[in-house]
């Protein structure tokens, strides 16, 4: 097809990541960024999102001097689920992060409430997303974020396989542990069959990509470049097989140009 259509967009690839593998990346990570491994582990452990890694403060992890057992909505509601949900924090996550705020006081930095609890290591103040990328990438290269949350998601499916609990019940727990709305968003991210939590990939049909096509024609393009996306566009209408959808794309086709004044037949035969 035309390059007025664009490229279809596909699947991302999940990349896996298995215990020992994690194990190796925190151990080099700690010899230069302590902070930055447990936010990982933290990732692993309580599944963290990366904006929520980036803003929490020590107050929304501690009442009384203690590490609560649940973190609530820190940030602004949005759209997603995981906005409105509290991040559960087991004995494991608690003790990362009991730790870690200890070593933060060893080491000089701020643990007042409203100081970040994973500073940048160099700056000592809250992570420029930017930063927390660059460093994320610097040790993880071709592992997303998404995959790690994904592995995380699958190591505490794994834990809950290994409890004396109803099928249900550990769907149920996953859930929670993942925030999302559904179960199956979950599955699907630790399958890989969404690029990120949330809606699965959809392929757009020919006919779709090429009424979009039509739409997004700009008519303050130079006419040379003009009559040539009106060609391709032909050219990707003549490879649809349904008659009754051929016709009704070719008479969508002929309305713009009529509409606009943008072509002459003489033109469009060139």
């Amino acid at each position: 097809m035309g390059n007025i259509i664009g490229k279809v967009e596909t699947l991302k690839k999940k990349r896996n990541i298995f215990d020992k593998e994690f194990n190796e990346i925190v151990d080099k990570i700690d010899k230069d960024n302590w902070i930055l491994g447990n936010a990982v582990r933290s990732v692993v452990s309580a599944g963290f999102f990366k904006k929520e890694l980036e803003n929490i403060k020590i107050k929304n992890v501690l009442q009384n001097k203690t590490v609560v057992s649940k973190i609530n909505p820190f940030l602004p509601k949005t759209k997603k689920a995981h906005s409105s949900m509290s991040i559960i924090l087991d004995e494991e996550s608690k003790e990362i992060i009991e730790d870690h705020i200890k070593k933060l006081g060893d080491e000089e930095f701020d643990v007042s409430g409203d100081s970040p609890l994973f500073p940048d290591i160099g700056t000592k103040k809250q992570y420029n997303t930017r930063t927390f990328g660059r460093h994320f990438k610097k040790y993880f290269e071709d592992i997303t974020f998404d995959d790690l949350r994904a592995y995380g998601y699958q190591r505490r499916d794994e834990q809950l396989k290994r409890m004396p609990i109803s099928d249900s019940k550990r769907k149920e727990e996953l859930r929670k542990f993942s925030r999302h709305s559904r179960i199956s968003t979950t599955k699907k991210l630790i399958s890989g069959d969404v690029q990120k939590a949330g809606k699965p990939k959809k392929e757009e049909l020919p006919w779709e990509r090429i009424v979009k096509s039509i739409e997004n024609l700009s008519i303050k393009n130079e006419k040379e470049e003009l009559l040539e996306n009106l060609k391709n566009i032909r050219d990707n209408i003549s490879e649809i097989k349904e008659s009754d959808v051929k016709e009704s794309l070719y008479r969508l086709l002929k309305e713009y140009i009529v509409r606009y004044n943008i072509s002459t037949k003489k033109d469009m035969d060139k």
